[in-house]
């Protein structure tokens, strides 16, 4: 757990600071700390989780399966929310729960209604068919 803390803060402090532009060997050289920081905390997340989060539940099952179909489907509802929520005079923070919570059900319920119960069409993406 110490070493995701030493991560987050070397991240923080890289990412945070913005180098001088009249040096260009300098800003080379925090640049590549920068993305040898930014690998290392991605590779200590992977580690973290790999170690601690290998387990499997009805719910993982579930998700392993939808993963893909979800990825395909999620840009025809998420375009269709930003359609019609972004001209609405509301927060962008509002426009950003809204379409994402809207998103999110609309390709649940696409994928419930149409992908997964029909086995010719779960066959067109990814996955295997049910028996």
């Amino acid at each position: 757990m110490s070493g995701i803390c030493l991560g987050c803060l070397l991240y923080s402090i890289v990412v945070l600071r913005v180098p001088s532009t009249e040096k260009i060997i300098a800003s080379m050289i925090y640049y590549g700390f920068s993305a040898f920081a930014s690998f290392a905390l991605m590779l200590t997340f992977l580690g973290f989780f790999g170690k601690h989060m290998n387990f499997f539940n009805g719910f993982v099952r579930y998700a392993i399966e939808a993963s893909y179909p979800f990825y395909i489907l999620h840009t025809f509802p998420l375009c269709l929310m930003g359609y019609f929520i972004l001209p609405l005079n509301m927060t962008l923070i509002m426009k950003f729960a809204v379409i994402s919570t809207g998103a999110f059900f609309g390709t649940m319920l696409l994928y419930e209604t149409v992908v997964r119960p029909w086995n010719k069409i779960r066959f067109f993406f990814g996955m295997k068919t049910k028996i």
